[in-house]
């Protein structure tokens, strides 16, 4: 199988080391109506492990906790000798949160749920 084809199903596991494919994301996608509930259920069973949020239209992005957007733009900062003060973003999901958090300058897009506006 490759990163282009869909898994046939999904298998729980306790412990990502038992799992010998190589991972590169997890992001499963649900019916829009029900992204909360997956991600209730998600946050409930995957505490600890990785940390869901939602990236809009049913899709959902399960990470490493502290693997995000603000510690990928802390990291180019840093490299590229930038304050947080000279960093602004400009999003509009759940995935965004931390980065909008890190940012000086942040700001939410009309369509984006109330959780995103409050971090900008």
């Amino acid at each position: 199988m490759s990163c282009a084809e869909p898994a046939a199903s999904i298998q729980w596991v306790d412990d990502f080391k038992e799992v010998s494919d190589q991972i590169l994301k997890f992001a499963p996608t649900v019916p829009e109506e029900k992204t909360e509930a997956y991600y209730e259920m998600f946050q409930e069973r995957l505490k600890g492990k990785v940390e869901p949020t939602t990236s809009g239209h049913g899709s959902i992005d399960l990470i490493v906790p502290g693997c995000h957007k603000a510690s990928g733009l802390k990291r180019l900062a840093e490299r590229w000798g930038i304050s947080r003060e000279q960093c602004a973003a400009f999003e509009d999901g759940g995935n965004d949160i931390e980065m909008l958090h890190y940012c000086a300058h942040s700001y939410a897009m009309s369509n984006a749920p109330q959780n995103v506006k409050n971090a900008a």
